[in-house]
């Protein structure tokens, strides 16, 4: 009845909101007023840091659930550390580079003080030996800022879920004397069946407040300590060990000083906000290659390489459909020069082909091909991997509406857009990908063609990429557009494929 009078509402409805926007270009920045500049850098700003699911990755940026380690309150192993520590090793050896659960957790035992017998040494250090109560200690990344960059913060808070008992916002700009600045503790309910106040769970988690605010600034380093109970004598319930998809972050609530730079939390302490086009070629290309956009003047033949692409390949390249291998799964040629190919979705054909080059395979070559005039995409997991999250991405896209072309390499540890990897930090010099081999043909009809060359292993010091290895079976996921050439949502044009290389 209110909703078809809307006079029946007793009184008004008033909606207060807030938008903060940065421009992420120096020469975009000069062109907003100053006044508007001054507003946007002292509106209250908000970030979260997290311990990750995976010590590979940065926490700032990925989804942020974990398993906690059971400790001795694995019914496999009550009372038996070794037995524990075992089973631990080998749940997370099972699971590869994805494991859900942190590597660098540690079994420690809960002293007098509610704080844990090791106090707060910072990951790698050895863990309490007591023989009380047992706990869980997970450490996130360390966390910078660039330099000159700088938070005002005015109030922090953490979150954890059942089980919980601390999380802690921590300097650790020198290891051996770790400075806690806030601790945040759950408060645990009382009574059963009292609303706010129930028996066994989270009811509150009290923050801390700074007044002065609290200045965090470039070249200092901080990080997140999770600590959960993994002893039945703990906070959680019986049903709730051993505490899988659990999570330890803080959230900060700062504002920009007028002298300071805009930037976020990193692992790696380089995250600016700027451009991703900016940021890749601000790495040396690295990860990047582009090429303007040529047409065949034909309309989209077969499946895999075309004539389109005839001058970017040797002569033991397919003349035609008749000599691409179609069936990925089975890698009994021995020719290992010889094109390959995957029918990735049959509503647009969209196809991808690769041969070995190089010595000793160190090279894949790649087409991909589509009947529909739209960026695509794919990715290579590494063992164990699935889904978005992780996938060391290719992704092939332009911004100025199809004159050229971006091919660059991509990741991310979340179901969000993925980013150049120097947006992470990661392979800031080197990359798989080579910078100056790719191609791109669209014919009038739409159809699109991309070639491009990465090595088969994985770039050197690049902890987000996956190796190619002739005949493992590898998953693969791709993704494209709708329509238009600059990367959005895929909605539902996106998939996984197994293949063997």
């Amino acid at each position: 009845a209110a909703l078809a009078d809307p006079t029946a509402f007793a009184a008004p409805l008033g909606i207060l909101y807030n938008v903060t926007w940065f421009p992420n270009t120096p020469e975009a920045l000069a062109n907003v007023p100053k006044p508007i500049r001054t507003l946007a850098a002292k509106a209250p700003m908000q970030t979260t840091l997290m311990v990750s699911s995976n010590p590979a990755v940065d926490g700032a940026a990925c989804a942020g659930e974990y398993n906690a380690r059971a400790c001795a309150a694995d019914p496999r192993a009550v009372g038996d550390l070794v037995a524990e520590e075992r089973l631990w090793v080998e749940a997370l050896d099972r699971a590869g580079d994805v494991a859900p659960a942190p590597r660098n957790q540690t079994c420690e035992s809960e002293s007098l003080s509610g704080t844990s017998s090791s106090g707060e040494s910072p990951p790698g250090a050895s863990s309490g030996d007591g023989a009380g109560p047992r706990v869980t200690v997970a450490w996130s990344h360390p966390f910078k800022l660039p330099d000159g960059a700088a938070y005002d913060v005015r109030s922090m808070y953490g979150h954890q879920h059942v089980g919980g008992r601390s999380v802690r916002f921590v300097n650790v700009t020198d290891p051996s004397s770790p400075i806690t600045i806030c601790d945040s503790i759950p408060r645990y309910g009382n009574k059963e069946g009292i609303v706010g106040d129930e028996a066994g769970f989270i009811v509150d988690i009290p923050g801390c407040r700074f007044d002065p605010p609290l200045r965090l600034q470039g070249g200092e380093t901080y990080a997140i300590r999770s600590e959960y109970g993994a002893d039945p004598r703990s906070h959680a319930p019986a049903g709730f060990l051993g505490l899988e998809g659990v999570m330890g972050y803080v959230i900060l609530r700062f504002t920009i000083p007028d002298e300071a730079a805009v930037a976020v939390f990193s692992a790696s302490g380089e995250r600016t906000v700027a451009s991703d086009a900016r940021r890749a070629l601000a790495s040396g290309s690295a990860g990047l290659c582009v090429a303007a956009a040529s047409s065949g003047g034909e309309s989209p033949g077969a499946a895999g390489p075309t004539a389109a692409f005839d001058s970017n390949v040797s002569d033991d390249a397919p003349d035609d459909a008749e000599s691409i291998v179609t069936d990925a799964d089975d890698a009994t040629t021995d020719d290992s020069s010889a094109w390959r190919s995957v029918l990735l979705s049959a509503e647009d054909n969209f196809t991808m082909s690769w041969r070995f080059t190089g010595d000793a395979n160190s090279a894949v070559e790649f087409k991909l091909r589509m009947d529909r005039p739209s960026w695509m995409s794919v990715g290579v997991h590494r063992p164990g991997g699935h889904g978005m999250p992780d996938a060391d991405m290719i992704v092939v896209q332009s911004l100025d509406g199809g004159a050229n072309f971006a091919i660059s390499e991509v990741w991310t540890q979340a179901y969000d857009r993925p980013r150049p990897k120097a947006f992470y930090g990661f392979a800031s010099s080197a990359a798989a990908l080579s910078s100056s081999d790719c191609a791109v043909d669209v014919s009038p009809e739409g159809a699109i063609e991309a070639s491009f060359t990465r090595t088969a292993a994985a770039a050197a010091g690049d902890e987000t990429g996956a190796d190619i290895v002739r005949g493992v079976p590898t998953t693969v996921v791709w993704a494209h557009g709708h329509d238009g050439f600059a990367m959005d949502y895929h909605a539902r044009h996106r998939g996984t494929v197994s293949v063997t290389w």
